[in-house]
């Protein structure tokens, strides 16, 4: 339930509406609502959502972006959807999940520009 929780609080705080984030994370819509009722009250800054699911106050010609978190023990982080499939099939291709290919790629890329 935590991984979940921190789940819709990453899309929500991302501008993704809670319908959205339900669809993304199957869950009830009432159980993101729940969520990001929780996360609000706990001073997380998520914004607030018209009826259409657009930001309140935020002039939208284009989609939010729609990150999908990729949850490890301890550490989150959100990339773009079209990013998501890469990771799958990389995971996949290596036989490991999408967190442990996310860090490697990542800690590959930062460590192996970084001079001596």
């Amino acid at each position: 339930m935590k991984q979940l929780y921190s789940q819709v609080v990453i899309l929500a705080k991302a501008g993704n509406p809670p319908k959205q984030i339900a669809t993304w994370v199957n869950a009830s819509q009432q159980t993101v609502y729940y969520y990001i009722r929780k996360a609000r009250k706990a001073g997380e800054d998520i914004p607030y959502f018209d009826t259409a699911g657009n930001v309140k106050g935020l002039c939208q010609t284009s989609p939010v972006a729609a990150p999908v978190p990729i949850i490890s023990h301890h550490d989150h982080i959100a990339v773009p959807l079209r990013l998501k499939g890469l990771l799958n099939q990389e995971a996949e291709r290596r036989g490991k999940t999408p967190a442990e290919v996310a860090r490697d790629i990542l800690e590959k890329g930062l460590l192996g520009s970084v001079g001596p």
